[in-house]
């Protein structure tokens, strides 16, 4: 399935054709991918549907041995002497 493209208006239907899919067949398309030699990227229009999706991604990657069974978790240092607004501003980096 061919997506949603500037160059190409009538893609635009796929757009809500793949909305409509659900969690399973986007897995699905997504995994593959690399069979094909295709790279994919998964847009979600909110922060819940973009975890939900990846959560359902991530176990799929799983079940197929293509991540390892256990997760790992990283500490990060965080800088405290900039406020929340000045870390997103990218002058600061």
């Amino acid at each position: 399935m061919r997506l949603p493209g500037p160059k190409n208006p009538e893609n635009w239907q796929n757009l809500h054709r793949v909305a409509k899919l659900g969690l399973a067949r986007i897995t699905e398309l997504y995994l593959e991918g690399p069979a094909l030699k295709k790279s994919s990227l998964i847009v979600a229009p909110t922060h819940a549907e973009a975890r939900t999706i990846a959560a359902g991604v991530r176990a799929a990657m799983k079940k197929n041995g293509l991540l390892a069974k256990e997760d790992h978790v990283f500490s990060r240092l965080e800088g405290i002497d900039l406020t929340e607004s000045q870390r997103r501003d990218p002058i600061g980096f």
